[in-house]
């Protein structure tokens, strides 16, 4: 047996690799996940918070700001829904969509605040 030097294990390395299927199927059970949930919960919040916004003086620039913020919000909610339920994130593997949905998040978290103030 080798001595261990330098704190590393002797073991052997695996390797694995990603196998994408070519094919593009509606998966319903993804709606039924923890992620699922929270991105429809946040489309019927956003749809929500739309409606509520139009009771307002709709010709004020503040309320049209958070009809935008909610409008926008709910769309592009729905798109990423529908991205996760296809499985078009899995065929589109090397681009940061962790990365992307964060930013996202960050940045309609910042609108909403604004536009609420």
């Amino acid at each position: 047996m080798m001595a261990n030097q330098g704190g590393f294990p002797t073991s052997h390395t695996t390797s694995t690799t990603t196998k994408v299927t070519p094919l593009i199927w509606f998966d319903k059970s993804y709606v039924q996940t923890v992620p699922g949930l929270l991105k429809a919960s946040a489309i019927g919040i956003d749809l929500i918070a739309f409606i509520i916004g139009q009771f307002g003086d709709t010709h004020s620039g503040r309320v049209g700001f958070f009809s935008f913020t909610s409008m926008m919000a709910f769309w592009l909610s729905l798109i990423l829904l529908a991205l996760y339920c296809f499985h078009v994130v899995e065929k589109l593997h090397f681009w940061p969509w962790l990365l992307v949905e964060f930013a996202y998040c960050l940045v309609w978290t910042a609108f909403y605040f604004l536009s609420s103030l």
